[in-house]
């Protein structure tokens, strides 16, 4: 292949590089939201296809166990797509500066960006972008790693209070039962609070859940209640209270 070529091949990998990086900054760093296509494209592929398998099975039960699986493998779909995106850049840059096959270098690329090194090239210009490309595979790997725990930490504080509600009131969990369940325990006066606690609640899932839109897929296998259900429980219960209790 001409060298014009080559060096065509070398800028587009050094442009895919670039805007691979722009998107795990924005998925992995940025503290707000930022939308990355490589990031929505990787999760609407993997949410379709949690959802098309759901909607075949015969058991709600079994369907949404099989849901609660849809988040953690999001991000994983999300690593994979970085990772991928990274092998086909530093290949791109590989092919552009030595004269290797394009089979060849993605060999090379997805050993350096797995940092398994068991294929290189001799030269200045290949074991920059070898070294490169590890570095780039480790960053993704550190990142993620440092990302989940603030995703579970966020869940934790999210699932919290629909499990007291729950525990309170007994599933299922609805507006009429918490009204009901306070009155007949002669402990109307604690639902100021709870309305109180739900409101710095939402306050907080409305600021996570715009920051991080994975955890909009991150659900508990197996519970009883969920927690939008819940919080609409909630409204509900104020609502009815102020119409049956204006003095409330």
């Amino acid at each position: 292949m001409d060298e014009a070529a080559r060096w065509a091949a070398f800028s587009l990998g050094v442009a895919l590089f670039v805007a691979t990086s722009i998107s795990m900054v924005k998925t992995l760093i940025v503290p707000r939201r930022a939308w990355s296509l490589l990031t929505s494209m990787a999760t609407g592929v993997v949410v379709r296809c949690f959802h098309a398998i759901a909607r075949r099975m015969r058991s709600p039960d079994l369907a949404d166990r099989f849901l609660g699986f849809l988040g953690p493998v999001a991000v994983i779909g999300t690593t994979v797509a970085l990772l991928a995106m990274y092998t086909f850049a530093f290949a791109l840059m590989l092919f552009g500066v030595t004269d290797a096959s394009i089979g060849r270098s993605l060999r090379e690329a997805g050993s350096s960006v797995t940092t398994l090194g068991f294929e290189s090239t001799g030269g200045a210009g290949p074991t920059a972008i070898d070294v490169l490309a590890g570095v780039s595979g480790l960053v993704v790997i550190a990142l993620t790693i440092a990302y989940l725990p603030t995703l579970y930490v966020i869940l934790r504080d999210r699932e919290t209070p629909v499990k007291v509600v729950s525990s309170r009131v007994g599933p299922p969990v609805t507006g009429e039962r918490i009204v009901a369940v306070h009155y007949e325990l002669d402990a109307a006066d604690e639902l100021a609070d709870l309305y109180r606690s739900w409101e710095s609640w939402a306050a907080q899932v409305a600021d996570t859940h715009t920051k991080y839109p994975i955890l909009l897929h991150f659900r508990l296998p197996r519970a009883e209640t969920r927690w939008l259900a819940t919080f609409l429980a909630v409204l509900d219960a104020a609502t009815l209270q102020v119409t049956l209790d204006p003095s409330a």
